[in-house]
């Protein structure tokens, strides 16, 4: 950059301060994605605890902290694969570890037997 002429430079660094913005704007919208999940987490928690059900067991809350620590390390991973890969088109996913198959059966199960309960 320092052997550039400055009308060069000045359009370089335009475009560079330009893919910051978008980067930071990525980054802010998988930030607000998790925040709303989490969100929804905790207000599904406070309905159950001051509905009449039962309060869900150590194991249910678990199993969505799981799911949750899950869906936020997909975010970040498509986040640094963005900035790292910027031109591909394909992205993937990472297969759910047994664990997180486990809880999201568990959580299913669960869901289940409170909407036939109710």
């Amino acid at each position: 950059m320092a052997q550039c002429s400055s009308q060069w430079r000045s359009k370089l660094m335009a475009k560079l301060h330009g893919e910051c913005n978008e980067i930071c704007e990525q980054y802010a919208q998988c930030r607000a994605r998790v925040d709303a999940a989490t969100a929804i987490l905790s207000e599904y928690l406070v309905m159950l605890r001051a509905g009449q059900r039962p309060t869900p067991s150590y194991t249910h809350i678990a199993d969505l902290s799981t799911v949750l620590e899950y869906l936020r390390n997909q975010a970040v991973r498509q986040y640094d694969d963005r900035i790292q890969y910027p031109i591909s088109r394909f992205r993937y996913e990472t297969e759910p570890t047994d664990e997180v198959r486990q809880a999201i059966q568990r959580i299913q199960v669960d869901l289940s037997l409170a909407t036939t309960a109710v």
